[in-house]
């Protein structure tokens, strides 16, 4: 077995080594003298070295006497799901200023992440059979809140949506997880799912987790709120079920982000208001002596803060890329939290949004501090463009990390725009969702999604010879520009426009030309790049030893 596990060791190396070589292609994505070779080969010697891996691994498990039938049958289908993960090709030629891309969307088909995940579960099969060859670490002392890797495996965990559970269920995979992370084994694993103790979670799209363990007698519960996207298998078949699933929890998550965090309005409460139950259901089921951690990605960061605030339920909080909180949304749902007059000074006092300033500025009216509280933050992050929005805070640290390399996307919209531009935006975004809430399936959120941005862009066209209306196009046009988000230039989506209105033929221009043109002006590399650093799969990279801002 100890040859096993020495095969497994070198294998879990490579998942590492890909994921700097992914690292290193998303520092240097937005350059376009950068060569890739080195990477490409670094790349295609890995994948060979995977497989005379996995070959050995398979003859060895075959030939060991300590699996019974079942354990090697499962053992040798996830090896073949992992030779099957490393079939690509990269001896393809493309231009040299989408290779960088290229290379990036190979590692994707490597899905290393999933590659990891069959590792973990081969690691927990061979763990039910042979214990022993799981060194231990004698002086863990630390609460696992302690590991960043934990942290960031329980995210991402979310995030990868891993509940295929093919060969074990998921606790076992967890009691792996957690064993990598802190080098010790949980005594006790119990997950519980919002989706199936709080009515209604399904159907507003809420997700979260609860991880509870007991190591050396302490009892802990990882509560972990997903951020945007969709809860899925994703084995799942034929791709149209998937695809509608996809679809359709991403809207209930944005219908949520755009009514609840961005205006702050009286709809789409349903998340927040389920998750203060399910942290009242923990509360009630846990055991007293159980330290309750909150963690948060994105729309699940202020749903952690958001609870935290309420009611001051979590031990130890740690968010990544988190949304803001809205406190217009939080007097909605807690009207007694605060006074009235200490509900008005706070919201005055947060007009200009969330800083360094108007935060103080709460905890000096509130006295609260929440020192307990975590929010780790990419320097660019697309969330931070929330934090711009009136009346929107954090709670204890926030902890910004600068990246140490350009990253041309720009959170601050101010700088490009008018105050009443960003009004007129939040309001289109708050209308658009409006419209969609007679959606009943996906089919339904496509339809509206494209009748309502044609008849808003038609309207657009029609009254661009109002200099207002002008002025506030070319200025969003321009910060798309700026972030290099299209790669065409202002000046030439002006030109478009103004042929189009001069030959008056708007609405075929609309859906076959300017409107085409625009899409495919999209600047994948930057989109990429967002994403990557947005998530924990490229964020955790950056996140680590920085110094409260």
């Amino acid at each position: 077995m100890e040859n096993i596990m020495l095969i497994i060791s070198k294998l879990e190396k490579t998942t590492d080594q890909i994921d700097q070589i992914d690292l290193e292609l998303h520092k240097t994505i937005m350059k376009t003298d950068f060569d890739i070779t080195p990477l490409r080969n670094e790349l295609k010697s890995i994948v060979k070295f995977r497989t005379l891996l996995l070959n050995d691994l398979l003859l060895r498990i075959n030939e060991n006497k300590d699996f019974n039938t079942r354990e090697s049958a499962n053992a040798a289908e996830i090896i073949l799901n992992l030779k099957k993960l490393g079939s690509i090709n990269l001896n393809i030629s493309l231009p040299t200023d989408k290779d960088s891309l290229f290379l990036i969307n190979q590692i994707k088909k490597i899905s290393n992440h999933s590659y990891r995940s069959l590792i973990y579960q081969l690691l927990s099969i061979i763990y039910s059979i042979r214990p022993d060859v799981f060194p231990i670490n004698r002086n863990y002392k630390d609460s696992p809140m302690e590991s960043s890797q934990l942290r960031h495996s329980l995210i991402q965990l979310d995030e990868d949506n891993i509940y295929l559970q093919n060969f074990i269920p998921l606790s076992d995979y967890v009691r792996i997880v957690f064993y990598k992370s802190t080098g010790v084994f949980p005594d006790y694993i119990n997950i519980i799912d919002v989706r199936n103790e709080i009515e209604g979670a399904k159907e507003s799209g809420l997700s979260a987790l609860a991880y509870n363990f007991i190591v050396y007698n302490q009892r802990y519960s990882f509560v972990v709120f997903k951020g945007t996207g969709a809860n899925i298998d994703y084995s799942e078949k034929p791709f149209t079920t998937k695809y509608d699933k996809i679809i359709w929890e991403n809207y209930l998550d944005w219908r949520y982000n755009v009514n609840s965090i961005l205006a702050g309005n009286d709809h789409s409460l349903e998340q927040i208001k389920q998750s203060l139950e399910f942290i009242e259901f923990l509360s009630d089921k846990l055991d007293p002596s159980t330290k309750i951690y909150g963690l948060g990605h994105s729309l699940g960061g202020n749903l952690v803060q958001s609870i935290q605030l309420i009611t001051h339920k979590f031990d130890t909080v740690y968010n990544l890329n988190s949304a803001p909180i809205q406190l217009k949304q939080i007097r909605l749902i807690k009207p007694d939290l605060f006074t009235n007059e200490i509900w008005d000074r706070v919201l005055n006092a947060t007009q200009i949004g969330g800083n360094s300033e108007t935060v103080q500025k709460f905890k000096d009216i509130t006295g609260l501090d929440f020192s307990e509280v975590r929010n780790d933050y990419i320097d660019h992050d697309l969330t931070q463009m929330f934090y711009r929005l009136p009346n929107t805070i954090w709670i204890g640290q926030k902890i910004d990390s600068k990246l140490p390399f350009e990253h041309p996307f720009k959170v601050d919209l101010y700088n490009f725009l008018t105050r009443e531009e960003i009004q007129w935006l939040m309001k289109f975004e708050t209308e658009m969702f409006k419209q969609l809430e007679e959606s009943s399936n996906s089919v339904d959120v496509v339809r509206y999604f494209a009748a309502y941005i044609f008849s808003e862009l038609r309207l657009l066209y029609n009254n661009l010879n109002n200099p207002y209306v002008y002025s506030a196009y070319t200025d969003f046009i321009n910060y798309l520009y700026t972030s290099q988000l299209i790669t065409v230039t202002p000046d030439e989506v002006t030109r478009d426009l103004s042929e189009s209105m001069r030959k008056n033929v708007i609405s075929q221009t609309l859906e076959r030309t300017s409107y085409l043109k625009f899409l495919r002006s999209i600047n994948p590399k930057t989109m990429e790049l967002i994403l990557y650093l947005h998530l924990s799969e490229g964020a955790r990279f950056f996140v680590s030893n920085n110094k409260k801002s």
